[in-house]
């Protein structure tokens, strides 16, 4: 019995002294600890079994200490390797981009360079039309198992954690779908498109981390964060080789029963481009946006038509941006697909819907939605006076069709800052109409 009992303190101190990996390395402990129970065994005849309870107790105790301690040392190692970083950010890294040689794919595909004012986008044309005129060709196959982070990106994800927890700012983990596969132009009925699940901590991750450097604090290079997605020459990585989270978003245009557009104008609280000019509704396709009719290939895989995820996705943030309910869209159109360079070659989806209510309507709704004011200078603002998001419905339909972008921009637009999304909304539209698709 006693002989139990004392396998038993064993144990439970060797399980609680490799409970976790930071106590491995109690080396000390372990001989104090086996040389302890050496002497008990020497002697376990003429124990008292109330004592081996008292030393089972304290062996447990003395582990649990160790643990604590190990703990905190950990805890004020990692913090220190997490302030070590010092990040560098080269300017130089866009244009270099954008001057290096589109890879053969892409080239091969009709992939060129846009941009509005240093922002920029690659896309094809050959693509955003068989987008819009072939709906059924795009087949997504969906992959929940999320990708695994390697050692680096850990710290320097525990890095940016904590530095945007003292900041204060909001994070959100949910699950998103990520795009695994470049979309190529060529003449197939049907083309499958690999996506798997990640989530918005690792999107924000990568955005933070691509073209920027981290060094160690005796200046050696830790990690260089633009190889997530550009080659050596600097042209774009394939997402197929991107090791960035390439979540992937759709930007969509509402247009008004009386052939307005329906701009968004970005007010002060957001984090960047204030008082730029945007598509009515962006944001990121949503796992929930899955929520539609699969095509069933076999039993054991399903295929979800690409049209339905981004046109879901693009009404959903269509109600939360402008709060038109999607029984008002009675159009909808994915028009094209582009990757952005400011976020690393984040992909993009833009769509263009059509609504059954007016431009007053809608501009109507959004303010006793939003239970906001207007200002004497035509301003949105909030119930404590702040400025927020407003819409712009300066722009016809007509118009877009009529000019160019840049004409457009010009005649219509010329002292408005146009976000990279507008200006590839705007853009598109435009080609499509020349070429009687639209």
């Amino acid at each position: 019995m006693k002989k139990k009992k004392y396998s038993r303190i064993h144990e439970n101190f060797k399980a609680g002294i490799s409970s976790g990996h930071f106590l491995a390395n109690i080396v000390l402990a372990n001989l104090i600890i086996n040389a302890t129970f050496k002497l008990i065994e020497h002697f376990e005849d003429s124990i008292n079994p109330k004592l081996i309870d008292i030393l089972d107790l304290i062996t447990i105790s003395v582990a649990f200490v160790f643990a604590i301690v190990n703990c905190i040392v950990s805890i004020r190692k990692n913090k220190n390797d997490r302030e070590e970083f010092d990040i560098r950010i080269d300017d130089s890294i866009i244009e270099k981009t954008v001057a290096a040689p589109i890879n053969n794919k892409y080239f091969a595909s009709g992939y060129k360079w846009y941009n509005s004012k240093r922002s920029y986008a690659l896309s094809s044309y050959d693509i955003n039309k068989d987008l819009l005129t072939k709906p059924e060709k795009y087949l997504l196959s969906y992959d929940g198992k999320p990708d695994k982070l390697n050692e680096r990106q850990k710290r320097i994800l525990l890095k940016l954690y904590k530095d945007k927890k003292k900041n204060k700012v909001l994070l959100f983990n949910d699950p998103h779908p990520a795009l695994r596969s470049d979309i190529y132009f060529d003449k197939s009925d049907k083309k499958i498109l690999k996506v798997k699940k990640t989530n918005y901590f690792a999107h924000i991750t990568s955005n933070q981390i691509i073209y920027k450097k981290f060094y160690n604090a005796d200046s050696t290079l830790f990690y260089d964060g633009w190889r997530m997605t550009l080659n050596d020459d600097y042209s774009y990585k394939n997402i197929e080789c991107s090791r960035a989270a390439n979540m992937f978003g759709v930007s969509s245009l509402l247009v008004s029963s009386d052939n307005f557009l329906i701009i968004s104008r970005q007010g002060r609280k957001n984090d960047s481009g204030v008082n730029q000019l945007i598509p009515s509704a962006t944001g990121s396709v949503d796992i929930k946006d899955f929520n539609f009719n699969h095509f069933e290939i076999n039993d054991k895989k399903k295929l979800y038509y690409l049209n339905d995820l981004i046109t879901n996705a693009g009404i959903r943030e269509t109600n939360e941006e402008t709060h038109v309910k999607s029984n008002y869209i009675i159009d909808r159109h994915v028009v094209g697909y582009m990757r952005m360079l400011f976020l690393g070659g984040h992909p993009e989806f833009m769509c263009l819907f059509k609504s059954s209510l007016t431009k007053d309507e809608i501009v109507c709704n959004f303010i006793k939605c939003e239970n906001i004011g207007v200002d004497n200078k035509g301003v949105f603002l909030d119930r404590v006076g702040e400025e927020i998001d407003e819409l712009n419905t300066q722009i016809k339909l007509e118009d877009v069709y009529k000019l160019d972008v840049d004409e457009l921009i010009e005649q219509k637009l010329k002292d408005e800052n146009i976000s990279i999304q507008l200006y590839m909304l705007l853009k598109t539209i435009h080609q499509h109409h020349q070429e009687k698709v639209l």
